[in-house]
């Protein structure tokens, strides 16, 4: 029963030595019960010194740190007959202990970044540092992460990653005993919509109070920080400076250039995009075409000028894995300025 798991939970422990129970249930995908997972946790750990252990933390003022890590809740439906566990990004603020989440396609960082994206986009504000959980990125492409930490350098914002985060730990112990709590889901759209409510109204009430001084502190889009990174962590008190007028600098808070793309479909008009196929009609074949995504929505359109006017179809992202949509949610022929709905992709 144990013994298909115990390289996997071997090898993390050699090269995470403190790595906790949860994370490694959560890495290896244990199907059992946390209890018989701590037992061979406890045979299978190397001895480690106490000077190896992690620091506690420093304390941050309010909305200049945030904490990201992955939870895995049970499986839910995702269309085509699937039932799928998928990851969901965890953004922990140590100052208000808020939590604030969203489930999001795959552990791929390029998806991560996207729903994290969504939940900045939301409050219209970046933390100064960004701390991720060490197990988060295993599966991080490095474009991805290169231009992430590109995008965040631009504004003096820092991007770290650290072994064990206990705040983490904490909020997904939360999200499983409070959040899950007597909820069913009928899909991604559905659980995202009911963790937002969720983490608004009242999931954590005592954390919610101090919610508002993590925003007053946090970058706003026409700030940025001019010393470096290092120097940001070791001295907290420092204020943004302003942006001059007209000037943009890259942000977290704009969309990431890995949720766009060009790309030509397949011979039978199938464009790839997230694992799965999404059909183009003959407007389509043979040509480079734009990709837009969201974590609820693809947008496929003409990359160009075309005999016939320009066309754009809107799919409803699938969760699923290995499927072709067919059935877009809209489709729209531009000629000139009139704008026309057609049937079918």
């Amino acid at each position: 029963m144990v013994l298909p798991y115990i390289p996997d939970i071997t090898g993390l422990l050699r090269d995470h030595p403190t790595v906790s129970v949860p994370t490694i249930a959560e890495v290896v995908d244990w199907p059992y019960s946390l209890s018989l997972l701590r037992r061979h946790v406890a045979r299978l750990r190397p001895p480690t010194p106490a000077a190896a252990l992690a620091p506690l933390r420093e304390p941050q003022p309010p909305g200049h740190e945030v904490l990201c890590g992955i939870w895995r809740p049970p499986a839910l439906p995702v269309g085509f007959g699937q039932r799928l566990r998928l990851p969901v990004l965890v953004m922990v603020f140590p100052y208000s202990r808020t939590i604030q989440a969203v489930m999001v396609p795959s552990q791929d960082f390029a998806h991560l970044w996207l729903g994290q994206w969504t939940l900045l986009s939301g409050w219209g504000r970046m933390p100064w540092t960004f701390v991720w959980e060490d197990s988060a990125l295993v599966d991080s492409g490095r474009r991805a992460l290169e231009e992430y930490e590109r995008c965040l350098q631009f504004r003096g914002q820092s991007f770290t990653s650290e072994e064990s985060l206990p705040e983490l730990h904490t909020a997904r112990r939360d999200l499983g005993r409070k959040f899950l709590a007597g909820r069913s889901f009928q899909s991604p759209g559905d659980f995202n919509a009911q963790l937002h409510t969720w983490s608004k109204d009242g999931g954590h009430v005592e954390a919610l109070s101090t919610w508002e001084q993590e925003l007053r502190g946090m970058l706003r889009p026409d700030q940025y920080l001019a010393l470096t990174s290092s120097v940001i962590r070791a001295a907290p008190p420092l204020e943004p400076e302003q942006l001059p007028p007209g000037e943009q600098l890259a942000s977290v808070l704009d969309r990431p250039s890995v949720a766009a793309a060009r790309t030509v479909p397949s011979p039978k008009g199938i464009v790839s995009c997230g694992g799965n196929g999404y059909l183009v009609g003959s407007w389509g074949h043979g040509r480079r075409l734009k990709v837009g995504t969201t974590l609820d929505r693809i947008v496929i359109s003409s990359g160009g000028y075309q005999t016939g006017g320009l066309h754009q179809v809107e799919y409803e992202r699938a969760w699923a894995r290995n499927v072709v949509a067919d059935a877009p949610l809209r489709h729209w022929r531009i000629v000139g300025h009139r704008h026309e709905e057609l049937e079918g992709p």
